[in-house]
């Protein structure tokens, strides 16, 4: 691929992530910038617009996330950011064409949440199906099949219906990767999903995009 492309795609990117974590957190990041320059940007054509994309819609995602992430938890969030973003450039570029047209059920009733980070998924070429409740979501299932299914953990009551329709999946031997994203993952919470089953539980929109690559493309990684 022509050298300047990549070197475009590093003067694209890398500037709007470092600015975004700037402003949002105004602290030393060296370890943040150390690991993007590691990052490599080698894809096809059919691939460029594709990362820039995804980077731009897990971006925003981000940004209005941020706005609730305790103090104590913003080094985690901007390490988890890089990673994922980065993540998931890797595997676009390497499994661009088993990435595209795969198929997420994504349970959550509240999808206006969401906008950004189905926009990343849709820029890779997956389709969003999605359902507001799990009783919705166990109908849809009847009639289609998925790759992988994106579900919030709790009501706005607080009650963790995520694991019901965990226990549902289970019950009715729907073995589909299931990946919880929630407001904040706690050591508790986490270690109750892998108990549970669940493929994972992510807080990130960077590490939602990243998890659900891994479960789409499989043992290839």
């Amino acid at each position: 691929m022509d050298e300047y492309i990549i070197d475009l795609i590093k003067i694209l990117i890398w500037p709007v992530l470092f600015i975004v974590i700037l402003l949002l957190f105004r602290k030393p990041i060296s370890t943040f910038i150390e690991n993007w320059k590691k990052a490599e940007f080698k894809v096809d054509k059919s691939g460029i617009t594709v990362v820039a994309e995804a980077v731009r819609n897990i971006t925003e995602a981000s940004i209005e996330r941020a706005v609730g992430v305790e103090e104590n938890e913003k080094d985690r969030y901007i390490e988890e950011g890089f990673k994922g973003v980065s993540d998931t450039i890797t595997k676009i570029q390497n499994y661009f064409d088993k990435i595209r047209n795969r198929k997420i059920l994504w349970v959550d009733d509240h999808p206006e949440w969401n906008i950004n980070e189905k926009s990343a998924f849709e820029t890779m070429g997956i389709k969003i199906t999605w359902c507001l409740t799990n009783e919705e979501s166990l109908n849809k299932l009847k009639n289609e099949n998925f790759d992988v299914i994106i579900s919030d953990l709790f009501s706005d009551e607080g009650y963790p219906k995520g694991f019901d329709l965990l226990e549902e999946l289970k019950i009715k031997k729907i073995e589909i990767p299931l990946i919880f994203y929630t407001g904040r993952v706690t050591q508790n919470l986490k270690e109750k999903a892998e108990d549970k089953g669940a493929y994972g539980i992510v807080d990130s929109p960077a590490s939602l995009t990243s998890k659900v690559l891994s479960a789409i493309i499989g043992s290839e990684i």
